[in-house]
């Protein structure tokens, strides 16, 4: 069969299929030419512009939300794949809403599910793993922040009116070393054998220090937690004098 377009006429159909039935007359019937009525182009949905879209996430989803009015549970398609979504939505007045999102991760395709009301579509993307979204596509991530840490290959320095430079880490490291060479006495140097003691110490010996020395109103202070953390420390004050609360 022959058509008009294809043979480059450029005239009515009907004049054309008049012409052609004039000269099937003169031909045999093995010879003569088929006429074809050309198929009418079919109406193709007018894209609709972008719908109002938003989304968030949990721990384990991904939440994507459509604002688009009066659409009914027929005139929403979905297509979920492990790192791909395809939304389709039938907007009335001849008008198609579609988009293919790229995902930023992958997800569960057989956890995942949509739902429709007056004013929007609701749907709910399973992660596959639990790792936090930068954004809702791959395209859309924002480029990586640069590197502000700070590498020092100096000491510190401190503002100082001196035109002499001072390690001032070396003269704390220093004096430190002197506490300890220190000899102290009487009073001064016991309380220092207690705290190097305290310091040392495993959680146990500390309990047993604190709890022997306050029940016993700093008469007594063991180390031996076996034996003052089963019973009430009783004071024990130095030989010829007397233990009194304070108030008696």
């Amino acid at each position: 069969g022959i058509n008009a377009e294809y043979m480059g006429v450029s005239i009515a159909p009907s004049k054309f299929e008049m012409w052609i039935r004039k000269c099937n007359t003169h031909l045999t019937p093995d010879k003569q030419v088929r006429w074809e009525q050309p198929e009418p182009p079919k109406p193709q949905p007018k894209a609709a512009n972008a719908v109002r879209h938003e989304w968030y996430q949990s721990a384990d989803s991904v939440n994507l939300t459509f604002f688009a009015k009066e659409l009914t549970q027929s005139d929403v398609q979905l297509e979920f794949n492990t790192n791909t979504v395809a939304v389709c939505l039938r907007l009335g007045h001849g008008k198609e809403y579609q988009h293919r999102f790229d995902l930023y991760a992958d997800i569960l395709p057989p956890h995942c599910s949509f739902t429709v009301s007056k004013f929007k579509v609701e749907v709910k993307l399973r992660k596959a793993t639990g790792i936090q979204w930068k954004a809702l596509e791959r395209g859309e991530v924002p480029p990586a922040e640069p590197d502000v840490t700070m590498h020092c290959t100096e000491p510190p320095t401190y503002p100082s009116s001196s035109k002499v430079k001072k390690n001032w880490d070396q003269l704390a490291s220093d004096l430190v070393e002197e506490e300890k060479d220190e000899k102290l006495e009487g009073d001064a140097a016991l309380n220092k054998l207690f705290r190097d003691i305290y310091s040392k110490a495993d959680d146990n010996t500390k309990k047993a220090m604190c709890k022997s020395f306050t029940e016993s109103g700093g008469t007594v202070l063991s180390t031996n937690w076996s034996e003052v953390g089963a019973k009430q420390v009783e004071a024990t004050p130095p030989k010829g004098m007397e233990f009194k609360k304070y108030g008696q």
